[in-house]
């Protein structure tokens, strides 16, 4: 395992995990107050199509996108990381989802096949945290740049994932990974005027986050490899989710409803 060896900084949370009837439930606390989130539930044989080794999955995505230590230790899974019910576990699958979900058959410029490269790419360094805000809103995000600061939109590459974001399933988290990657080159210009408030965008040919999502989840949910019709299920529903739900001027396109 080819863990970085920094120091670990004073703890800024409490995290306990805990085994319930319902599965597997972490709790931080932080803002005066203590959040919850149960992970969503594992089942190698639907929702998880990942085989790959602990190794090969710590050896393939690790230092590929910038982890640390001191941001996975604790709770989070730097110490379990070869454990379904960690978040660092999850988060090397859903990685992994992305990079075998590719298929040769169609070429580079479609989602599928550019998802995992742009997604290392633009993120420099991924990390984990307890609930962003008070209300424990996000699921993720991507901090904001020096050009960001003066206008631009360009984030700064380093993401967190936020406790409630192992809520859902792999297929979701992968396609909330390159959603904040692309955060590097562009930022949300829809003006909360659609469902998706703050993480709105004005219309699909902006070619933002959301953009982004969606392309590659409708891609995953009709063509994607080393899956099955759960996941390629979950791809089209998020898809649709998104044509609904993510863009002021919403897309005209005819999304599939059921996986083949």
């Amino acid at each position: 395992m080819n863990f970085s060896k920094t120091n670990i900084l004073a703890l800024l949370l409490t995290m306990t995990l805990m085994n319930t009837a319902f599965g597997i439930t972490y709790t931080c606390k932080k803002f005066g107050k203590t959040f919850t989130t149960t992970l969503a539930g594992y089942s190698s044989g639907e929702f998880d199509v990942i085989n790959s080794s602990c190794s090969n999955l710590i050896n393939q995505h690790w230092n590929k996108f910038g982890m640390e230590k001191k941001y996975w230790d604790d709770g989070w899974g730097f110490h379990n990381a070869c454990s379904t019910n960690t978040p660092l576990n999850r988060t090397f699958r859903a990685l992994e989802l992305l990079r075998v979900s590719k298929n040769s058959n169609y070429d580079s410029s479609i989602a599928l096949n550019y998802a995992y490269g742009r997604s290392k790419n633009w993120i420099h360094n991924l990390r984990v945290r307890c609930a962003k805000n008070a209300k424990d809103s996000a699921g993720a995000s991507h901090t904001g740049g020096a050009w960001e600061w003066i206008g631009g939109d360009n984030g700064s590459g380093t993401v967190y994932i936020y406790q409630n974001g192992f809520s859902a399933s792999i297929m979701w988290l992968a396609g909330t990974i390159l959603h904040e990657a692309r955060h590097k080159k562009k930022g949300h210009n829809g003006d909360k005027g659609c469902p998706r408030k703050a993480s709105c965008d004005s219309s699909y040919s902006y070619g933002g986050s959301n953009a982004y999502e969606l392309i590659y989840s409708w891609w995953y949910g009709v063509a994607s490899k080393k899956s099955n019709i759960f996941t390629r299920q979950m791809g089209l529903d998020q898809a649709r989710s998104l044509q609904n739900r993510a863009f002021k001027k919403r897309p005209n396109f005819n999304i599939h409803t059921t996986a083949r």
